[in-house]
Order: C-alpha cells, then structure tokens, then sequence
C-alpha cells in the first residue's frame, strides 16, 4: 500500500494519526508504523525547506543566518522573496509518497479499523 500526498499535507496528517486512538493491537501497530514514516518524511520536508531558506539567507562572518528584530531570517537579496516563496510553496505542493512495503497489511488493519470508529 503506497499513500500520496502533497509536502505541506503532512503535519495534518501526523496530527489526525496521532489523535486517533485505536484499542485493536494489530491496527495501533499499523497507526505507529504509518505515523513513523510520516515523521522521516516531515524531517525530510524541513530539511529541504531549510536548504532553499539556506540558499537565500543572509550570514554573518561565523556563516550563521542574520536574524531582523522581528527574529525573522533576513535575505541576502531581499527583492528575491517572491523567488523565495515560489520554491517554498513548489515544495509545498510537491507530491510525496509514503510506501508501506512490510508493513502495508499493518496500515491496511489500521484504515479499517479507524474508518469503522467513525461511522
């Protein structure tokens, strides 16, 4: 079971895997399982934001981000924000795909189980 989704679509999908609370062993193992893979790919997701933001911050001399007085990371060249922004929302609306592999049944156990609890 592969489960696609868009970059910016992951920390609501943490929050509703976390919330959901499910009794059946074998499905909570799924949840865990699913919830792990969803957190590599949220890190995966900040680094890359975090190496566009890298691209186009401004550094001190010790190559640490110039930070303005509202604690906002300044730009080297601030009339590139708008450049900044495109690839951070690209990035955003970038499709991922988590692949279950072992662990598909798991999931599965799980999306059954939690879609069972809500009717």
């Amino acid at each position: 079971m592969d489960l696609t989704l868009k970059n910016k679509e992951l920390n609501t999908l943490y929050s509703v895997l976390d919330k959901i609370k499910v009794t059946n062993m074998r499905a909570n193992r799924g949840r865990a399982k699913l919830l792990a893979k969803v957190v590599d790919k949220i890190k995966e997701y900040a680094k890359d934001e975090g190496d566009l933001i890298n691209l186009y911050a401004a550094k001190d001399k010790d190559g640490k981000f110039v930070i303005d007085e509202r604690k906002n990371i300044k730009l080297a060249d601030p009339t590139k924000i708008d450049e900044l922004n495109d690839l951070l929302t690209e990035l955003g609306e970038e499709l991922i795909t988590i692949k279950g592999h072992e662990y598909s049944k798991r999931f599965i156990d799980f999306l059954v189980v939690s879609s069972r609890v809500r009717r």
